[in-house]
């Protein structure tokens, strides 16, 4: 098997490609997409500290999506020239993202959203998702089936970004299929009319939130949520009403996508390892590094894309100026030279550094937040369904290579 991120047997179980491109070629030149693809967790390290390492990976410009003028009509139903607008509007907000900013931008608007992924916040979050887990389960068990990620992961999480952000309650279940299609687009070597359905979805987002900011500049009451502190950072002048824009929308749509499979992912492995499962069951206390596990072993984010800033030298490799080089995270997360016996599932594992967040400047500001609620979904799962199993072992898994997941688990209990 080969490298391949549309293949659904790749994405079930990439690691064996990931474990032979890194003895034969751990920093590997895909000549058809003129990428780079690295597997190796050091060499990943070093070039994450690189400032020549640019974080702006636009798959595609606005000018070349339009030259194919007859897809862009069929496809979007449009003239080229208002799609290029809408691509245009677009790329100008994604520039606005905190992930793709440089200092002292990058740091401007980390000062802004740190205090609300303090521990503080998320120690006062935890027990507002612990009730949810516990009411989602509660549904779930009154109706005697049980999917995970339909039925308990993907709303558990959702509904953690959305209380964090603090989106009305009435408009989150229609904004979760947008939120969905963007996060699902964004993907290495996707086909065009998926980049496109995830253009469409950004653009309503984008419509969404002006309107709720708008609302939100009007209401006197202090409401203690992210949302509201960057509304208020903007009317103090530190942030730009682009960067509250994009940024909101960014916030949102990252909390769904990979976040909404660390639960799924984490129960189906433990359900593939029973003998690690009932130790858990036996020693509750290790639900902690049992989740790290859960994170590095089956990860559902599985890359990150940079691009180089300049030519670059590397062992041997010459990276390009502006070419794309691919992190391949979940090969990094069962290197050998970094985790010892890295395809063994172990909850007892420590140290266990793994990449599944990023690492340097930019390591996510949602880790915490998304540690946590996976953290309190599988104890309260594996609590509560104490006979828990796999209904099958036929599963599928999501058509998404950065959103790494399955699109179904159901269990019996």
């Amino acid at each position: 098997m080969q490298f391949d991120p549309r293949s659904s047997a790749f994405r079930a179980n990439p690691y064996p490609v990931y474990h032979r491109l890194r003895i034969q070629d751990p920093i590997h030149y895909r000549q058809a997409k003129q990428d780079w693809l690295l597997t190796r967790y050091a060499d990943m390290i070093t070039l994450l500290n690189d400032d020549r390492i640019d974080p702006r990976n636009d798959t595609d410009t606005a000018r070349e999506i339009v030259e194919n003028r007859h897809r862009v009509q069929v496809q979007a139903g449009m003239f080229p020239e208002a799609f290029l607008r809408l691509r245009q509007e677009s790329e100008h907000l994604r520039r606005h993202w905190i992930i793709v900013t440089h200092p002292p931008v990058h740091t401007r608007l980390r000062e802004v959203l740190r205090p609300f992924f303090s521990r503080n916040k998320i120690a006062v979050l935890q027990s507002w998702i612990q009730q949810q887990a516990e009411r989602l389960l509660d549904r779930a068990l009154a109706s005697g089936e049980l999917d995970i990620i339909h039925d308990f992961s993907s709303p558990l999480m959702s509904e953690a970004i959305c209380e964090l952000l603090g989106i009305p309650v009435e408009d989150r279940k229609q904004l979760r299929p947008l939120a969905y299609e963007l996060s699902t687009s964004i993907d290495l070597d996707s086909p065009p009319t998926t980049d496109e359905r995830g253009l469409f979805a950004f653009l309503k987002l984008a419509r969404y939130f002006r309107s709720l900011i708008a609302r939100l500049q009007s209401w006197i009451e202090p409401e203690d949520n992210l949302l509201k502190g960057m509304v208020r950072a903007h009317a103090q002048g530190n942030l730009s009403e682009d960067e509250l824009l994009a940024n909101s929308i960014f916030l949102f749509f990252t909390g769904h996508g990979a976040p909404q499979h660390v639960i799924g992912n984490g129960m189906f492995t433990l359900l593939r390892h029973p003998d690690q499962l009932q130790l858990l069951q036996a020693e509750p206390a290790l639900i902690g590094t049992a989740t790290d596990e859960c994170l590095r072993y089956d990860c559902p984010g599985q890359y990150m894309i940079r691009r180089a800033l300049d030519d670059i030298e590397f062992r041997g490799k010459t990276f390009k100026k502006g070419q794309k080089i691919v992190f391949l995270i979940g090969a990094a997360n069962r290197d050998p030279d970094q985790f010892p016996e890295p395809d063994r599932f172990d909850i007892y594992r420590k140290p266990n550094k793994y990449l599944t967040f990023g690492y340097g400047m930019r390591y996510c500001m949602g880790a915490q937040l998304t540690r946590s609620a996976a953290q309190i979904g599988l104890e309260t799962l594996i609590r509560r369904l104490p006979r828990i199993a796999l209904k099958t072992e036929t599963l599928e898994w999501e058509e998404s290579y950065r959103t790494h997941g399955l699109k179904a688990l159901p269990v019996s209990f």
